[in-house]
């Protein structure tokens, strides 16, 4: 198995790994697909902002990226920014589901102040290279092609993108269910790769205002 399939050093503690969330994690419903979390809780990491520059092969697959639609979000390292983040305890056996999922970014071993006053580390996915992921995730060539390449040819990290509309969504959503600043967090601390705040992204804002309407009209 490959290192990386491994939770890193210093991420376990007791058998147990924190996966911090920030984009499609965020979701309950889209984190249990790939493992089964407990202990959940909101916390908060400084020094980091979410950007949308990760090509989504996945989305692809299912038809729902297309054209310049096509980016996920990854975190990255921005002064002066901080991320509003759901933690979740996995068992140490269940890395591997969690890393195959992520493939595609970077895992680092991160500290976190959980909002009950908590510190700890937990692993959260940053920006990665199509260099470094092809050195260090892909086998050969044929491997590229069954993973990336029989669905897209192009670099997977750009800053020309713009986000997926159905993930954009489901991000926004679950941001605005767990409260007012973690939608605040989203909008403000989130930029697309040329570095429009998603505040300033209209697409984002249209999709706050239906689901804003959506929930006022339950």
């Amino acid at each position: 198995m490959g290192s990386w399939l491994r939770a890193p050093d210093g991420a376990a503690k007791g058998g147990r790994v924190t996966i911090i969330g920030f984009g499609s994690l965020m979701d309950p419903s889209s984190a249990s697909q790939t493992m089964r979390g407990s202990n959940m809780r909101r916390g908060t990491v400084d020094g980091f902002c979410r950007v949308f520059n990760l090509v989504s092969i996945i989305n692809i697959a299912r038809g729902y990226a297309k054209n310049r639609e096509l980016a996920t979000c990854t975190a990255m390292r921005r002064e002066n920014s901080f991320l509003r983040v759901s933690l979740m305890d996995i068992d140490k056996e269940e890395y591997e589901a969690f890393a195959r999922r992520e493939a595609r970014l970077r895992h680092e071993v991160v500290e976190y102040v959980s909002d009950d006053g908590d510190r700890g580390v937990g692993v959260i996915c940053t920006a990665y290279s199509d260099e470094e992921y092809r050195k260090e995730r892909v086998r050969d060539d044929d491997d590229y092609f069954e993973q990336v390449g029989k669905l897209y040819d192009g670099k997977l990290y750009r800053n020309d993108l713009l986000p997926v509309p159905n993930y954009l969504r489901m991000v926004v959503r679950a941001h605005m269910r767990h409260g007012d600043d973690f939608l605040d967090n989203f909008l403000d601390h989130s930029f697309l790769g040329d570095g429009t705040r998603m505040r300033d992204y209209a697409a984002c804002m249209e999709i706050v205002s239906s689901l804003k309407s959506e929930l006022e009209a339950c």
